[in-house]
């Protein structure tokens, strides 16, 4: 009914959206809600998904970047927590040695 009201009302658009999405149109209600509750115009969503359609591709691009940085530097980093570890090691065994070589050393002096 509300197909064949458009279509004697002349707005053959609604129509053809509607054949297309297959009367699935909850994504363009919610866009419109949302563009009320900010207040926004049809204008300004209008250019913001413009803006989106051009943009997307190069902030996607973007983020793959930065999310291959993280990775990177989080191996790096756990490399270097475990390069400190294996130095904080060595470092306790040269404690270790010195005190004994200085006790050796007090021994042999007395």
């Amino acid at each position: 009914m509300y197909r064949e009201y458009w279509r004697l009302k002349g707005v053959h658009k609604l129509n053809l959206i509607y054949k297309e999405t297959n009367g699935k149109l909850g994504p363009f209600l919610k866009l419109y809600r949302l563009m009320k509750e900010k207040g926004m115009s049809i204008e300004q969503i209008v250019n913001a998904v413009e803006i989106a359609i051009h943009k997307l591709p190069h902030i996607e691009n973007l983020y793959e970047q930065v999310t291959d940085q993280i990775d990177k530097m989080q191996r790096t980093r756990q490399e270097l927590v475990n390069d400190i570890s294996g130095l904080e090691r060595k470092l306790s065994v040269l404690d270790k040695t010195a005190f004994s070589i200085e006790q050796d050393y007090n021994r042999k002096e007395q």
